[in-house]
């Protein structure tokens, strides 16, 4: 019986007869009101005379917030066409809760309202975290198979929580939609805040966005990567531009090679922070090879120059991501003690220039043209090396050697008075330069 009389009392308030409405939408009976803050919030209530021939709208409690209300609050307002109409115009900085109260003259009981005064935007209201840590202005890396939680905290003093929330995805490139899910599911509205969100099968960007439906500013979170947790899934090594053949390769000593990571199609591996190691295997020490950035320090530019600097022997790269539970491995390097060669050479004989002590012959007033040649001590040429030819009584020749280590000496040269003449050659290497003579007499 206490129940149905409890009942019978809520149901006889004479405000039921009355409709409030924000903004055009009609708010339900008991439903808090949702005022926009830094926006005017128009509201109005539908009465019939018996309830309200006038109505005092006044602010009970103003929770701290600084609020203007058209016509004022306190004043009697008497209907236009059986509807009472309001301006009501929070602060634009601050957000909280507020008590209004709607009085009338022909009933004694009051009509009250706890109101929300939120933001549209819910960057305002809360903030974002990943795995509790704040969404970095990179985004976030995530790895296949591995749950993260994303979860959405309200701002001190929001009287936001409690409002329906949805987290959505929208995949990019590399990805299908069925490769990121969510538990709860995307889409679905949530007042927990708290998801967890797994990336599966595949690499690529995906945006995760948070929306409280009433509002019209969601929040877009910057972008997440999702990747593998084996490194060769997502990137090749590469050495001087190319991979590493099974035989292994050869750094010798005080010539840099460049060690870099090649992202695979799609993979999103660009700025994921990578360690380069090194291992010895035999015959050498660690501090027989250097690297600039150093060795086992996480990088973000994934390049590496690698110097043998001393010594002769056998090592392994390797190519280490954060937290990845697999490597990417060039285990077949050594390291050996001969030096690169510049020769001059004869580009259309295919042969190169005799070795000084030994001269050239050349008759007076003919036309001649000498090349260079530059060479890794195993055979291999070196590619793009600037290369300067220095010949007397003319002007230096200069340019860069070809896929086949060779510098064309063009323009041809000729001498009209007989004499002997010393050419000189410089290679510039990271290592250092590399220098060549060739010796001719013109004779008459």
């Amino acid at each position: 019986m206490t129940a149905e009389l409890n009942a019978t009392n809520a149901a006889a308030s004479p405000w039921e007869k009355a409709i409030l409405s924000i903004d055009g939408k009609q708010v339900e009976w008991g439903a808090e009101l949702v005022l926009r803050r830094g926006e005017i919030n128009y509201v109005k209530v539908e009465a019939p005379p018996e309830i309200a021939g006038a109505i005092n709208l006044g602010l009970v409690e103003g929770g701290g917030l600084n609020i203007i209300a058209r016509p004022n609050f306190g004043d009697w307002v008497a209907p236009v066409n059986g509807r009472f109409n309001w301006s009501i115009i929070p602060d634009a900085g601050k957000s909280g809760r507020i008590t209004l109260v709607f009085l009338s003259r022909e009933v004694v009981e009051p009509w009250e309202h706890r109101s929300l005064v939120i933001s549209r935007k819910l960057a305002d209201e809360a903030d974002v975290k990943i795995d509790g840590v704040e969404v970095p202005a990179e985004g976030n890396w995530f790895y296949r198979d591995k749950a993260r939680t994303v979860t959405l905290t309200p701002k001190s003093g929001s009287p936001w929580p409690g409002l329906p929330v949805t987290l959505t995805c929208t995949v990019y490139d590399g990805l299908d939609v069925d490769n990121v899910v969510s538990a709860p599911a995307f889409g679905s509205e949530q007042t927990t805040y708290s998801w967890g969100v797994t990336g599966n099968t595949k690499s690529g960007r995906f945006w995760l966005t948070l929306a409280d439906k009433g509002m019209t500013t969601p929040i877009t979170l910057a972008v997440s990567k999702l990747i593998s947790s084996n490194l060769a899934d997502e990137a090749d090594l590469l050495i001087d531009g190319k991979a590493v053949p099974p035989t292994g390769i050869d750094f010798y000593h005080r010539e840099p090679r460049i060690v870099s990571l090649r992202p695979k199609y799609n993979s999103p591996i660009a700025r994921f922070p990578v360690a380069l190691k090194r291992s010895i295997i035999s015959g050498l020490k660690p501090e027989d090879l250097r690297s600039e950035p150093p060795f086992d320090g996480f990088q973000t530019d994934h390049r590496w120059t690698v110097t043998g600097v001393s010594g002769v022997g056998t090592f392994r790269l390797s190519l280490a991501g954060e937290s990845m539970t697999h490597e990417l491995d060039a285990p077949n390097c050594r390291v050996r003690s001969e030096q690169s060669s510049l020769r001059f050479y004869y580009a259309n004989a295919s042969q190169y220039a005799p070795l000084p002590p030994e001269v050239v012959n050349q008759p007076v007033g003919s036309w001649n043209r000498v090349d260079l040649k530059l060479m890794h001590a195993d055979g291999s040429s070196i590619a793009g090396a600037p290369v300067t030819i220095y010949r007397p009584e003319k002007e230096p020749v200069s340019g860069r050697t070809d896929v086949n280590g060779v510098m064309l000496g063009f323009p041809d040269y000729q001498y009209t008075t007989p004499g002997p003449r010393t050419f000189e050659a410089v290679a510039t290497l990271p290592s250092g330069e590399v220098r060549a003579t060739y010796l001719i007499d013109v004779q008459p």
